[in-house]
């Protein structure tokens, strides 16, 4: 969002927290800015109608991304996902594409971008064990169970 979309905004977080009987505080507002603000006003506004029409409390940020992400993440679930890239996003906000696509090509762009981060989880993964902290991590505990078997 721009500056110029922080009194939309406000209003669209207000009228939530209406909807939710709740007094808003200026620095929960902008606490709320702070943390959407990388998003379309408009993902914001949809977050903000499915939140008014589904949620049973006043939803954290997290929550108001997630609703526009439609991941089917529920309270509890444990963390969020990471986002989607930027040129995903785009394309799957885009006004034609959507209207254009069958469920058949959404579920398979889904499960496209599905394998394509657990694809980067798992390099990330191995990433981590073959770092050089690792590896004399596992070098110290190996070194360590052989000087007890040797005791033994």
């Amino acid at each position: 969002m721009t500056p110029a979309d922080r009194t939309p905004f406000g209003r669209a977080i207000v009228a939530l927290a209406t909807t939710f009987g709740l007094d808003l505080l200026p620095t929960r507002l902008e606490a709320y800015w702070q943390a959407l603000e990388d998003m379309d006003l408009r993902d914001v506004e949809q977050a903000v109608r499915l939140a008014m029409q589904g949620e049973e409390f006043f939803p954290a940020p997290a929550r108001l991304r997630h609703l526009v992400r439609g991941s089917g993440y529920q309270p509890g679930d444990g963390p969020l996902p990471p986002p989607s890239p930027p040129a995903t996003r785009e394309m799957l906000r885009s006004r034609e594409a959507i209207p254009n696509a069958t469920l058949e090509q959404i579920r398979e762009k889904v499960a496209e971008i599905d394998a394509a981060y657990a694809a980067r989880r798992a390099a990330d993964e191995q990433a981590r064990l073959l770092s050089p902290e690792a590896v004399e991590e596992r070098k110290a505990l190996l070194r360590a169970q052989a000087k007890r078997w040797h005791r033994e």
